[in-house]
């Protein structure tokens, strides 16, 4: 039961258990019933035990959250929660892949959706939107980004900083650490410049040599004004997360997987219970 929706309520608890990290907590009563004179009684006399009260607690906050709540049906491929789900299907993101850095990518052999890479109590927790690797065992980390945000050129550092950390052994060589990319989906335009695709490029300064150490960050648009060096493919799938038209007119094998996908997710019934109990 999170310990401040008992506050709120006024109800007094013995805290019998607390995850300090949740901020929920285990109670046991006694909780104290107002008569109609004024004075309190203990009830007896328990008003409700500890599980029903907190099982009623949760419920009343499900209710509240789901009461302005966009049904499943409405979203959009921008939204976390779908975009999550749809992504987990690799025939996609091995499409996303291939057409965002066009070349070949022969299997794509793991993917992990809201990968958990906290590693420290005190420390700020990462959770990747979907996670892969393939044959090579170059890693992906795709994440949708519904809203501006101003230090997302750090939260990349800091997200890539995690990937290498978990990949490397000790008493392992810095050479095995494999190529990896932080790919962000935006529907904003993060850098004002009206391009489809944004990509780090990170050289020796005063020189034309370039600083390679297999890190890669890139950032797509999906309110462009101009497909710079963005592929066909890519651009139809902006334009599907822009839209969240369903029935958009598309040609290419991305986007009409990206539209069947989210179809589905959208009718399925097991899907829809995950997004309403979130």
């Amino acid at each position: 039961v999170p310990l401040n929706d008992l506050l709120v309520l006024g109800l007094p608890v013995v805290a019998q258990e607390w995850n300090r990290q949740s901020s929920h907590i285990t109670i046991c009563t006694p909780i104290w019933e107002k008569q109609s004179s004024g004075g309190n009684k203990k009830a007896g006399t328990i008003l409700q035990d500890s599980r029903t009260l907190g099982y009623n607690i949760i419920k009343q906050e499900e209710t509240d959250r789901n009461k302005n709540k966009e049904t499943l049906q409405a979203l959009g491929l921008a939204d976390n929660f779908l975009f999550g789900e749809v992504m987990q299907d690799m025939g996609l993101c091995k499409l996303f892949l291939e057409a965002l850095l066009q070349r070949p990518i022969a299997k794509i052999v793991n993917i992990s959706k809201e990968k958990d890479l906290s590693d420290a109590y005190l420390a700020h927790g990462i959770r990747l939107d979907v996670d892969l690797e393939d044959e090579n065992r170059t890693r992906y980390n795709i994440e949708m980004q519904g809203s501006s945000q101003k230090s997302i050129e750090r939260r990349v550092r800091y997200y890539q900083s995690g990937i290498d950390r978990h990949f490397l052994e000790q008493g392992t060589d810095y050479d095995s650490l494999p190529n990896s990319f932080v790919i962000f989906v935006c529907d904003y335009d993060p850098y004002g410049k009206g391009f489809a695709l944004y990509e780090r490029e990170c050289r020796i300064k005063d020189t034309d040599i370039l600083y390679d150490d297999g890190s890669h960050a890139l950032f797509l648009n999906a309110k462009y004004k101009t497909p710079g060096s963005a592929s066909k493919d890519i651009i139809e799938f902006l334009d599907y997360v822009r839209t969240k038209n369903d029935e958009l007119s598309v040609s290419g094998e991305l986007a009409k997987t990206a539209i069947k996908l989210c179809k589905e997710k959208k009718s399925d019934s097991e899907t829809e219970a995950r997004y309403m109990t979130l």
